[in-house]
């Protein structure tokens, strides 16, 4: 297997984001300042014929078209011409009082404007967004009507005021309406929806793309990482197995042997004491030696229903002598109901007692270790808590504690936290540490996670 250097990984993955970041960016801002262009170019568009209508309402008044049929309204038959126009909804003129005057709906003249806007030049534009009764919107645009035939009269300035800074005030005898329709204003703007939409599924898509590779990355990482322990536990397996049996076997003629010896002196007699010396110090090798082939053998997992507190109270009475030698109080706390867990009650009680006699080892003497149980996956698991109130552990070697042989302790192995967290795997579990506890300055908590492996099998 070849593995690409973390450095060189890292860098790829460090470009390809800040590509994105690039493109996302790029993609944002462009989406900000195009979202109203179509809409705001065709409310520009609608605005421009309005008063393309309203300068022909206007020049044609002026230039007397009206005149040529006698005995009509010419203004208000030029109003109801506009009005039945494609793109106007109606057009109508509002004298001084606010009455309709013409209207391309007959039916409204002599009904009062809602909408009465002020000017403050001959030439001002008013305009806005208006929805009628049945939901339909209508673009209005309002102007003073300036036209001979109606009777439009101006204040104007006198020739010294012309030269003043403030602006000339029309007061206008007559307002006319124009309202047009949105058709292209909704479809700009329906546009304008679906390009954003379009830019918005471009984002999340890069968005997930860099969130999918990462998680690649993450998985790369874990895979290796799986490796390599897989690796060193192979070499561990192999060692232990070209060298347990020689070493066991004189171990044993050994121990024997200076068992005798001991016991042919006096109690009190210095060659007993080096004889008892002696057999403890092979124990320890014998126990480092079975330590490892138990390690380095695979697991077989014997699952069956368990209750989980009964086994709780089980490991308790095993560490008891010792947490009552070092005035230890141990207290424990199972959630209620915690109901029968599919496990290997032999691995699990393994991995809880080397962590009680590690708690029991940290604990400050007359100290506390806690032990909680916890279901968590709507039952389908359960976290188990062993607390101390111990000094703690150093954060540069947390993550080393769980390698085999790694130890901190004189007279430790370094192999009961790696047989913790293999029984843990073997759960479809994990353990973790926390030193010192949150809030404090010292103590330690191992979180053991088991799976149900009925429920997970």
């Amino acid at each position: 297997m070849t593995v690409v250097p973390r450095r060189q990984l890292y860098l790829t993955a460090l470009s390809i984001l800040f590509v994105v970041l690039l493109l996302l960016v790029f993609i944002s801002v462009s989406t900000y300042r195009n979202l109203n262009r179509e809409r705001n170019a065709a409310v520009q568009t609608v605005q421009r014929q309005a008063l393309t209508l309203i300068n022909a309402l206007e020049a044609g008044a002026r230039a007397g078209m009206m005149m040529q049929m006698a005995g009509r309204d010419a203004i208000g038959n030029l109003v109801h011409e506009i009005g039945r126009s494609g793109d106007v909804n109606y057009l109508y003129l509002v004298d001084a009082d606010g009455d309709v005057i013409h209207h391309s709906i007959p039916s409204l003249e002599g009904t009062r404007a809602l909408w009465r806007p002020d000017f403050e030049r001959a030439a001002d534009v008013r305009t806005r967004v208006r929805r009628l009764a049945d939901g339909t919107h209508v673009y209005e645009v309002a102007k003073p009507f300036a036209s001979m035939g109606i009777h439009l009269t101006a204040t104007l300035p006198s020739s010294s005021e012309a030269t003043a800074a403030s602006p000339t005030h029309f007061h206008s005898r007559a307002t006319v309406y124009l309202g047009m329709t949105m058709t292209v204003y909704d479809a700009a703007r329906r546009s304008d929806l679906q390009h954003a939409m379009i830019m918005a599924g471009i984002v999340l898509a890069l968005g997930g793309g860099v969130v999918y590779f990462f998680i690649v990355i993450r998985s790369y990482y874990l895979l290796e990482e799986q490796m390599r322990r897989a690796e060193k536990l192979a070499a561990i397996g192999r060692l232990a197995a070209g060298v347990a049996h020689e070493i066991r076997n004189p171990l044993s003629s050994i121990r024997g042997f200076a068992y005798l010896l001991g016991r042919g002196h006096g109690e009190k007699t210095p060659e007993r004491e080096y004889a008892d010396v002696m057999v403890r110090e092979i124990d320890r090798i014998n126990r480092v030696v079975t330590d490892l082939l138990n390690f380095s053998r695979p697991m077989t997992l014997e699952p069956e229903s368990t209750m989980l507190p009964d086994l709780i109270d089980h490991v308790v009475s095993l560490v008891s002598a010792d947490a009552n030698t070092h005035a230890i109080d141990i207290q424990v706390d199972c959630e209620p109901g915690i109901p029968p867990l599919w496990l290997d009650p032999n691995q699990v009680t393994q991995a809880l007692l080397n962590l009680m006699l590690n708690a029991i080892n940290a604990a400050e003497t007359e100290g506390v270790v806690d032990v909680r149980a916890r279901t968590f996956n709507a039952g389908d698991g359960v976290k188990i808590q062993v607390t101390d109130n111990g000094p703690g552990i150093d954060p540069a070697v947390q993550e080393k504690i769980f390698e085999p042989f790694y130890t901190t302790r004189e007279r430790g192995t370094g192999m009961g936290l790696a047989m913790v967290r293999k029984i843990a795997e073997n759960h479809d579990g994990g353990i973790r540490v926390e030193s010192p506890l949150p809030g404090k300055s010292s103590g330690t908590r191992f979180t053991l996670l088991l799976r149900d492996m009925k429920a997970n099998p």
